[in-house]
């Protein structure tokens, strides 16, 4: 019934903004409010099983890119996210407003993280499972802050994105100008040329004569001799007037002309043969993290894969690239040995959309294991764990880089991990929702104030004097700017006003590139103040 009313309440817009599943949590109280109950031995098993669900979800989302997330201008839009999280943590933890364990809602409410809640109250049962009173008012205060405060988070990034634009008096078409001047493709077109070759030092040459600049990054797939076309190997022997069909970038195939002769005006697309040209799509775990060398299906099938397309974007493949799961390729070749470089790869696109119970089962119980192993640091008298959320988060993202343990391919389908996710993150907030709800409106008019000051300094203060050093010192354009405060708060109503503005994907791109980090931080944020908070003789949460 919370879940039920709670998504119904998360649609209803209100001035564009939607709390989404959050609404959950706002159901759930009401309903504990007029005195609808669930035994707390429920509440406990539900809790556990969401939090293991929606924390392992995130990992395997984040964990492939969460690498690649750090290149390029990602590494100053994380520093700048970073230091927001950092600052914000530090303000919740100490600000004397705030009482306990409010502080760990307080932190978690504002950069609205509902794992970094989930996570910090595993903590908060660790640290106080000797005292079920204290255990229970430390959760409930928690509870009762991150509902409070957020609604501040949903709101603060999309009023401050309004206020810098004042501030700074940006005006939005000389700040599209300047986008599109500033920006380059992410990834290079690449091009498909037919060379003749007529240059006299060519004849009788193999392949491997080319020098070593002109070959690099170009991939020559066909080759058309006396009337026949074939798939070229580095020892096959060059004539003149021999045509050979080139991919590579622009400027690589460019060099590669001019090597061997001109651009010729026969068309191999359409010379008659036995060579055909064909996608096939990687789905077998014997294919993965392997280099073409090792592969080597030009020498075992007379197959040439000419490109491998990989999120999106082309790529030109060379002997030391190593195939993913799910990556689109390219081949030219005969019939038969496309089929049997097929069978190797996989080509199954059904396998893309499938969801396969084992290894994720498995995850999650070696997510529960890892949790549970004791870490010993020096000067404490007690042994530290990572906990369900700690062990699910970290095994999740290992597992996500290794791509595959054996036959098993730790592959979940967007859809099903956007699902899982969803799940976990309802049943996890009502089961907040129902342990804070009872006496709310006491507590809140006690507490509320307080809280909403608090929440107020832990994310306007950072957010405001990061974003303005961005765009003074830094003159980071107002629309990477806008995407990456929308990221920084995983805020995906901030992103839209962003991008609606920007009439560009320049706010999602930064969005994107601060996800991953600003996930997994509010996280490891939580469990910190929560600890510190124990640590420091606040556990009964008042």
């Amino acid at each position: 019934m919370a879940i039920v009313l709670g998504l119904g309440l998360g649609r209803v817009p209100f001035k564009g903004v939607r709390l989404g599943t959050s609404g959950v949590i706002f159901s759930a109280l009401a309903l504990a409010q007029v005195g609808v109950t669930i035994p707390q031995e429920a509440l406990t098993v539900l809790r556990d099983l969401s939090l293991v669900l929606l924390v392992y979800a995130i990992g395997l989302q984040v964990g492939p890119g969460f690498v690649a997330s750090f290149r390029s201008g990602g590494v100053r839009l994380n520093a700048l996210a970073a230091a927001v999280l950092l600052s914000g943590s530090l303000l919740a933890a100490f600000l004397p407003v705030v009482r306990g364990h409010s502080a760990t809602g307080v932190f978690a409410g504002s950069f609205t993280s509902t794992p970094a809640l989930a996570s910090a109250q595993m903590v908060i049962r660790r640290q106080l499972a000797s005292d079920p009173g204290a255990e229970a008012k430390a959760l409930a205060s928690a509870g009762l802050a991150y509902a409070i405060t957020y609604p501040v988070g949903i709101v603060v990034p999309i009023l401050l994105i309004g206020l810098l634009r004042h501030v700074f008096r940006i005006r939005l078409d000389e700040e599209r100008a300047a986008l599109v001047q500033s920006q380059t493709p992410k990834s290079p077109p690449t091009a498909t040329v037919d060379i003749e070759v007529t240059r006299a030092q060519y004849a009788h040459a193999p392949i491997s004569s080319l020098p070593a600049h002109v070959r690099q990054g170009v991939v020559i797939s066909r080759i058309f001799h006396d009337g026949f076309a074939s798939v070229p190997h580095s020892k096959t022997v060059l004539e003149t007037g021999d045509v050979v069909r080139a991919v590579g970038r622009p400027e690589q195939i460019q060099e590669l002309v001019a090597e061997l002769g001109r651009v010729s005006t026969t068309d191999l697309s359409q010379v008659p043969g036995a060579l055909r040209r064909a996608e096939l799509i990687v789905t077998r775990a014997g294919a993965l993290r392997r280099p073409l060398r090792e592969l080597n299906f030009r020498s075992r099938t007379g197959v040439t894969i000419v490109q491998v397309t990989r999120a999106g974007i082309d790529l030109v493949p060379h002997a030391e690239f190593a195939l993913k799961f799910g990556d689109r390729v390219t081949v030219v070749g005969s019939e038969a040995g496309i089929r049997t470089v097929g069978e190797i790869l996989g080509n199954e696109p059904d396998v893309l959309n499938r969801t396969y119970l084992l290894p994720v089962f498995l995850g999650i119980t070696l997510a529960v294991i890892v949790g549970a192993i004791p870490i010993q640091v020096p000067g404490s008298p007690t042994a530290l764990h990572l906990g369900m959320a700690g062990g699910a988060l970290l095994v999740a993202i290992l597992l996500s880089r290794l791509e595959r343990l054996g036959p098993l391919v730790w592959h979940m389908p967007a859809t099903v991990n956007s699902a899982l996710r969803d799940m976990g993150m309802c049943i996890f907030l009502a089961c907040v929702g129902f342990q804070a709800g009872p006496g709310l409106i006491e507590r809140t008019a006690q507490e509320g104030p307080a809280v909403i000051a608090a929440s107020l300094a832990v994310v306007a203060l950072p957010l405001l004097v990061v974003a303005c050093f961005a765009r003074r010192v830094l003159r980071m354009n107002f629309f990477i700017l806008s995407g990456w405060i929308a990221g920084t708060m995983t805020n995906t109503p901030a992103l839209e006003i962003a991008s609606d503005d920007a009439k560009s994907d320049a706010p999602a791109l930064a969005y994107a590139s601060v996800a991953p980090l600003c996930e997994l931080l509010p996280i490891l944020c939580a469990e910190l103040i929560a600890l510190g908070v124990s640590g420091a003789g606040h556990s009964s949460g008042v």
